[in-house]
């Protein structure tokens, strides 16, 4: 899980321009704790949408890929739309059920087996 540190490098930028300078480490630290309590895919999508409000995202997507589960189905990814692939954002993985703070494009070319 990506530790404060990690969420206010990569994604600082975007909660300074939402919220100001003085409440990046703050949103960071109540976004880690979403993160780490989001234990059930009820808690992750009521993160996602926090994280998405956060970040001024639009919207949170999907990713479809190989079957998850009854819940997901084929969702692989759900992620916090930056309005580009290559902007860092908050990403969740729900075949590993994981949390990455990247762009929808590294992490999708990583993994071409995956993502085909």
């Amino acid at each position: 899980m990506p530790s404060i540190k990690t969420i206010t490098e990569r994604l600082g930028e975007a909660i300074a321009h939402e919220h100001g300078e003085p409440n990046v480490r703050p949103i960071a630290s109540m976004m880690r704790a979403m993160m780490k309590n989001a234990k059930t895919p009820q808690m992750v999508d009521l993160a996602l949408d926090f994280f998405n409000d956060v970040l001024g995202g639009c919207g949170v997507e999907v990713i479809r890929g190989e079957h998850v589960n009854q819940y997901y189905m084929d969702i692989n990814l759900l992620y916090v739309n930056m309005g580009s692939f290559d902007v860092g954002t908050m990403i969740y993985d729900t075949l590993n059920e994981c949390w990455y703070i990247t762009n929808i494009e590294n992490l999708i070319t990583s993994q071409p087996k995956r993502f085909d």
